[in-house]
């Protein structure tokens, strides 16, 4: 896929490779997108491909949105298809949490597709021949398209206050599970050396064979219980300071 869409390379928040923006919009367009990623911390996309038969537009939306938005931030690209009358458009997952998709289809409905409708309308005899889509400049797509950005920003200025809320719980709760995890991992630990300690207690520190528990009786009337080697006969009290009558 990289290799076909290589001639659509620009990292431009804008870009039309079919040549349907006005010059007036394009400025309007390019200003509010600018306020738009300054007041959301959003990377906003828009790319206007010509027709691209060979591929799913769902295909070359994830391609596009991978290769342009970065990982921290808030990502949002709207693939614009105008020959085929197709928009699609991506969201970070965290956006989805406070705008409905529907309201988003709405948005495009009532603007951008609705623009294509009365383009279709004013150019129907250039449209006759594809190739003079390129030539066409529609004020009304142009239009369509400032109007859809302009309703997804207020969209998302109203729920915004809630998204920051939830980002700042969900970096809560991701730090107390990363503390969960550590702590987890720390009694693990504890818990292996635990029991690695009891091994190595049954275990003769000389000559490393496993030790017998038995009851040793001194000479005062008293006996202790000590582990034995077997092997070479080291003798290692079982509890230290404890002594067990006869």
């Amino acid at each position: 896929m990289k290799e076909d869409f290589s001639d659509f390379i620009s990292k431009d928040v804008v870009s039309d490779y079919v040549g349907i923006i006005n010059d007036e919009y394009d400025t309007k367009i390019r200003t509010l997108i600018s306020r738009f990623s300054e007041q959301f911390k959003t990377d906003f996309f828009i790319i206007i491909l010509p027709d691209i038969k060979d591929y799913d537009p769902k295909e070359i939306l994830n391609f596009f949105y991978d290769s342009r938005v970065k990982k921290n931030h808030f990502g949002i690209l709207m693939l614009i298809l105008p020959e085929q009358g197709k928009v699609n458009i991506e969201f970070d997952k965290r956006l989805r949490f406070v705008i409905e998709e529907t309201k988003i289809n709405n948005i495009i409905e009532n603007h951008l597709l609705a623009s294509f409708r009365k383009a279709e309308r004013e150019y129907s005899e250039m449209l006759k021949n594809k190739e003079n889509i390129k030539n066409i400049k529609s004020k009304n797509i142009s239009k369509g398209i400032f109007d859809t950005i302009d309703g997804i920003g207020k969209e998302i200025m109203k729920e915004y206050p809630y998204l920051e809320k939830r980002i700042a719980s969900e970096h809560g709760n991701n730090t107390l599970i990363t503390i969960r995890n550590w702590l987890g991992y720390v009694i693990i630990v504890i818990i292996g050396i635990v029991i690695f300690a009891n091994i190595m207690k049954k275990r003769c520190p000389r000559c490393h064979h496993k030790m017998k528990l038995v009851r040793v009786a001194t000479s005062s009337g008293n006996s202790f219980m000590v582990y034995k080697c077997p092997s070479c006969g080291y003798l290692r009290r079982k509890n230290k300071g404890k002594r067990v009558k006869r």
